[in-house]
């Protein structure tokens, strides 16, 4: 009897094409674009499980009063992928957590920097979407952070190390390099982008990989 990934996939595969043209039909308009909506948590990764208020539980043990501050700090953390850290897919460690062992993944770099970012007062988001950035080395899906200055709007690539203009870029300059497509704020409201539009487009335009059917090995040949 075929599991339920199985019929999962099925599914899909059946209705790909159906879903195709109906996303092709959808407008996209700035993927930068946002409003304000009820977002699973799911869409921002499978690690995200918490209520957004249990990421601003607990002391930090890091004093931060300026986003030069918060950049410097981060300056000496490790980037680590959960399955080299934690043997898991997609774990989302507290912030507090992760000031003890300073490494961690794009979502762990960016939970920390929306945290202090939000407690000394910035206007802040918490982003997941897509990304390609040769510089920094990675492309696909990404976790990153807005923050608001003065009226201009910044991403912060937490991840980034050296120069804090690696880690700090003006929106004009992001756009090209990062397609938003979820958000949450400081006050926990979240937001949907029309970059996830843009995303599924791209996704479901994209042919599925052929399936390779691979020749038995002898064991299998003698049974």
């Amino acid at each position: 009897m075929p599991t339920t990934n199985r019929l999962q996939k099925l599914l899909f595969r059946t209705l790909r094409p159906l879903v195709r043209r109906m996303v092709h039909r959808m407008p996209v308009g700035d993927p930068w674009e946002k409003r304000e909506a009820r977002v699973s948590k799911r869409r921002f990764g499978p690690g995200c499980i918490k209520d957004w208020r249990w990421y601003f539980e607990r002391e930090s043990s890091v004093p931060v009063d300026s986003v030069e501050d918060i950049c410097s700090w981060l300056n000496g953390c490790e980037y680590m992928h959960d399955h080299h850290q934690f043997d898991s897919h997609d774990l989302w460690v507290h912030p507090v957590e992760f000031e003890f062992t300073r490494r961690g993944d794009c979502e762990d770099h960016a939970l920390w920097a929306w945290r202090k970012l939000t407690e000394i007062g910035m206007p802040a988001e918490l982003v997941r979407g897509e990304a390609t950035s040769p510089e920094h080395g990675f492309e696909g899906a990404h976790a990153w952070v807005h923050f608001t200055v003065c009226g201009s709007l910044y991403v912060m690539e937490s991840t980034a190390k050296g120069e804090q203009r690696r880690m700090i870029i003006p929106h004009d300059e992001a756009r090209s390099h990062y397609c938003p497509e979820v958000s949450v704020d400081g006050t926990f409201k979240t937001y949907t982008y029309d970059g996830a539009v843009e995303t599924l487009k791209a996704k479901l335009a994209t042919p599925p990989p052929a399936k390779v059917r691979t020749a038995p090995s002898s064991d299998e040949r003698i049974q």
